[in-house]
């Protein structure tokens, strides 16, 4: 195990990406290459960061300027 909760943390979103099967929702990776997940995959990944980023470094600003 090398996540100890503090220095190193796992966070797992397969279950927002992929069905039990492993199998991607539709709509998660770029339809042409297939390799780099979509824009949409990327708001998934990062509202499921911004709970332990928010722990992590404080809440945000006032202003947020990230998408």
């Amino acid at each position: 195990k090398i996540s100890d909760g503090q220095k190193v943390r796992y966070l797992n979103i397969n279950d927002k990406l992929a069905d039990q099967d492993g199998r991607l929702f539709d709509g998660m990776m770029n339809p042409r290459v297939k390799l780099h997940p979509t824009l949409k995959a990327y708001q998934i990944w990062a509202d499921a960061l911004k709970p332990v980023l928010a722990e992590l470094l404080g809440p945000p600003g006032a202003v947020e300027l990230a998408p």
